[in-house]
C-alpha cells in the first residue's frame, strides 16, 4: 500500500498543474557566463550624449537569459546616468519597438582618458532570449551634452559577422547603419534548461526494476509556457553517446521527472555506473543539458530515501 501512495504522489508532482508557482527566469547559481562578444579591433570611438544615440546588433550563439552588457569607454565632463537597454530590430537591422530589458550605469565614474576600460552594465530583470535572432544593444547618455558624454570604443574593419553599428541622432526615433563598424562588447547571462539533480531506486514496482527520478529547469524560449513541451524535450538515460531510454518531459519550469525501467529492461546495464540523466530538446541548436550519475545517487531499495526525495523536490518548487 505504501508503494502505491507513494506512486500516487510522483504522480501527483510530475503531471501536477503547479498551481500556487510563480515561474520566475532561471539563475542556475548565479554565475553568468560570456555567450556573445566581440573584442578585437579597438580602433576608434563614438560619442554618446542627448539625443545621439548608439547601439550594436548582435546575433545570439544560442538560447539564454541576458544579466549584464559589457562596453568598452570613458568620460568627458559628467554625462551622469548612461543607460544600456536591449531591443528587437526591424526587417532593416535598425532597432525597433520597446527596452526588452534595461539597465543602468553611473558614467561620472568612468575613467577619464582614452582608452578607457570595460564596465558593466547590469540588467533590472534577467529576461530569456531566443535561438539565432538578431537583437540590438542600445545606449545613450541623455543627461549628457557636448561637454558631458560617454565615449565608447569600436572596430572599423567590420569584424564582427553577427551585427553591425547603429546610430541615431534623434533619440532613437530613427536609425542609420554603419556596416564596417562594430562597437566592443560582451553579453553575460545564464542557461534556459538545466538538468539539476537525478537518483535511482530499485524494486519500485518489482524486484530488480529501476526508476531514475530528476529534478530539471526548462524555460526555453520561444516556446516555454505557451507550448506543448512534449513536443520539443525529453528526459533521457545515456550510456556515453548511446540513448538507453527516454520519455517526454511532462512539464515547463522547474519540475520532477522520471524514467521507469523494468527489471527485464536493466537486464543489461550496470547498476552504480555514471550513466548520463539528460534534459534534450529536438528544436532548434538541439539544446540540452546533462546531469551524470555518481555513487552516492544510486539509492537501492532503501525508500525512505525515496519520500524524503519527494518531500524535497515539492519543497525546492
Amino acid at each position: 500500500m505504501r508503494k502505491i501512495l507513494v506512486l500516487i504522489g510522483v504522480v501527483v508532482l510530475v503531471l501536477g498543474s503547479g498551481i500556487g508557482f510563480s515561474p520566475v527566469v532561471l539563475g542556475y547559481g548565479n554565475y553568468p557566463t560570456i555567450y556573445e562578444s566581440f573584442t578585437a579591433g579597438d580602433d576608434a570611438v563614438v560619442e554618446a550624449y542627448g539625443n545621439n544615440w548608439m547601439a550594436e546588433t548582435f546575433t545570439t550563439t544560442s538560447a539564454h537569459t541576458i544579466t549584464s552588457i559589457w562596453l568598452k569607454g570613458y568620460r568627458t565632463g559628467a554625462p551622469g546616468i548612461f543607460t544600456v537597454s536591449l531591443r528587437e530590430v526591424d526587417g532593416d537591422g535598425h532597432p525597433v519597438g520597446f527596452d526588452i530589458a534595461s539597465g543602468t550605469y553611473d558614467a561620472d565614474l568612468l575613467g577619464d582618458s582614452t582608452p578607457g576600460g570595460w564596465f558593466e552594465v547590469e540588467m533590472s530583470s534577467e529576461t530569456a532570449f531566443e535561438y539565432g535572432e538578431q537583437y540590438a544593444i542600445v545606449f545613450r547618455a541623455v543627461a549628457g551634452d557636448s561637454t558631458n558624454k560617454v565615449h565608447i570604443r569600436y572596430d572599423n574593419a567590420n569584424g564582427y559577422a553577427g551585427g553591425v553599428e547603429e546610430a541615431s541622432t534623434n533619440g532613437g526615433a530613427t536609425w542609420g547603419t554603419t556596416a564596417a563598424n562594430d562597437f566592443l562588447f560582451q553579453v553575460y547571462g545564464n542557461e534556459v534548461i538545466e538538468m539539476m539533480t537525478a537518483v535511482v531506486f530499485s524494486g519500485y514496482l518489482e524486484p530488480g526494476d529501476w526508476i531514475i527520478t530528476c529534478l530539471y529547469s526548462n524555460e526555453y524560449p520561444p516556446y516555454y509556457a505557451v507550448t506543448t513541451p512534449q513536443e520539443y524535450f525529453s528526459i533521457q538515460l545515456l550510456d556515453g553517446a548511446t540513448v538507453l531510454a527516454q520519455v517526454k518531459m511532462p512539464a515547463w519550469g522547474k519540475k520532477p521527472g522520471s524514467i521507469y525501467l523494468s527489471e527485464a529492461a536493466v537486464a543489461g546495464l550496470e547498476w552504480g555506473s555514471d550513466y548520463i540523466v539528460r534534459l534534450y530538446g529536438t528544436t532548434g541548436e538541439n539544446p540540452y543539458d546533462d546531469y551524470t550519475l555518481v555513487a552516492g545517487d544510486w539509492m537501492g531499495e532503501d525508500f525512505t530515501w525515496f519520500d524524503g526525495w519527494i518531500l524535497y523536490t515539492a519543497s525546492s518548487i
